[in-house]
């Protein structure tokens, strides 16, 4: 299993994730990420990201610095899928997902902040292990998250993540060492829907993203019958492209 670096940036914010000293990261556990989806009336989308970024992104702040999450992200949709306004909060462990959850949820309703329950059309929750992160160190804001997903043969699951790492992760390497790309994010699924594989793309900007496409899919086409192969490897797929938020609290760049 893939272990992270000690401190990480992920999707615009500065994640401390508490991991072992390199000699021992060995057994350090990977963070998993609650991620919240919901879809918000278009006519009342201002007045949620306005409710996010006055009433929660504060909370989330506090919370990081108490350490019951390591770092937070929201962003509003841009193309793809049905949801409008994602929201995920990142943990050191599967224990404390509950355990912030509930304080984020208490710390809210103590806010003052108003009811906006009537401005859902829709909402589902997932949670990932986190088991790979990569980012450049001097990267500027990640201003869009492109998520890739992926329902993967159980049976194939191996293959796939060996395709990864010998293909696929060096392509994105070579997109961020060109500036194309500022990092990306895999997670592999705990917890609710259909997919069970994903890979966030943090992008710096819109125009980015044909940039790294093109070095991604000249390493699958050098890939030949093995790049062929992995496309049966997977039952559905769906891409989604989203644009940050960043809010003043100390916690996004």
């Amino acid at each position: 299993m893939i272990r992270l670096a000690s401190v990480v940036t992920l999707l615009g914010a500065s994640l401390t994730l508490g991991i072992a000293p390199l000699q021992a990261q060995e057994e350090a556990p990977n963070p998993f990420v609650r991620e919240s989806y919901w879809k918000v009336s278009y006519g009342d989308l201002d007045a949620w990201t306005n409710g996010y970024t006055q009433y929660v992104a504060p909370i989330l702040a506090a919370l990081q610095e108490e350490g019951l999450i390591t770092g937070f992200t929201a962003s509003t949709h841009n193309t793809g899928g049905r949801y409008n306004f994602r929201l995920a909060l990142i943990v050191p462990d599967w224990n404390s997902i509950h355990p912030a959850v509930q304080q984020l949820t208490s710390r809210l309703a103590g806010s003052g902040a108003p009811n906006m329950a009537g401005m859902i059309l829709g909402h589902t929750d997932n949670i990932w292990e986190l088991t790979d992160l990569v980012q450049r160190e001097d990267a500027p804001p990640n201003e869009y998250l492109y998520v890739a997903s992926f329902q993967v043969k159980s049976d194939q699951m191996g293959a796939w993540n060996g395709y990864y790492e010998e293909v696929w992760k060096p392509a994105l390497q070579r997109a961020m060492d060109a500036g194309h790309l500022n990092g990306w994010a895999v997670e592999e699924h705990a917890h609710g829907g259909d997919m069970n594989w994903q890979l966030l793309y943090l992008l710096p900007s819109w125009d980015a993203a044909d940039d790294v496409w093109s070095v991604v899919f000249a390493a699958f086409e050098g890939a030949g019958a093995r790049g062929q192969a992995m496309m049966g490897a997977f039952v559905e797929h769906e891409d989604n492209i989203w644009e940050t938020i960043s809010v003043e609290t100390g916690n996004d760049n």
